[in-house]
């Protein structure tokens, strides 16, 4: 059985996308809510004037159902929006590792890992600019 499915490998990015998931849902149901309570006050007068109570019932579902495409609407493009900004911060060091070891395998061994200062995954920079340090210092060594 494969654990690692199971367990928190990176408890701090995992949770970090677990809250923007959580905002942005909180957000869209706050969203939804406050249309759901508008439509209930602009409906008074049209369910008043209804004939029947299925009548209203009808009024009161064309307007829900209204209500909740437009929040969808709106929550869409919130999540594929923080959804983009947010891989940004998770992306570029995943390209930029790649780039790096790739550079490492062509030769290019002189230069340390370098991110950006609000990118994610700075621990994993410094991890691997340590663990490279000592070779890239024996290296230099043996070059000169």
């Amino acid at each position: 059985m494969n654990r690692r499915k199971k367990q928190f490998v990176r408890f701090d990015v995992q949770l970090k996308v677990v809250l923007i998931a959580l905002f942005v849902a909180s957000f869209v149901l706050l969203i939804h809510f406050q249309l759901a309570l508008s439509s209930f006050l602009s409906l008074s007068d049209r369910l008043s004037a209804a004939t029947s109570i299925a009548a209203a019932l009808e009024i009161l579902r064309q307007e829900l159902i209204r209500r909740f495409f437009l929040a969808f609407a709106i929550a869409i493009p919130l999540a594929v929006s923080v959804g983009v900004i947010y891989s940004f911060k998770f992306s570029g060091p995943v390209y930029r590792f790649k780039r790096y070891f790739t550079d490492l395998a062509g030769g290019r061994w002189d230069a340390p890992l370098a991110l950006r200062k609000t990118d994610d995954l700075q621990d994993v920079c410094t991890a691997i600019n340590a663990g490279l340090a000592p070779l890239r210092d024996r290296l230099r060594a043996h070059r000169e």
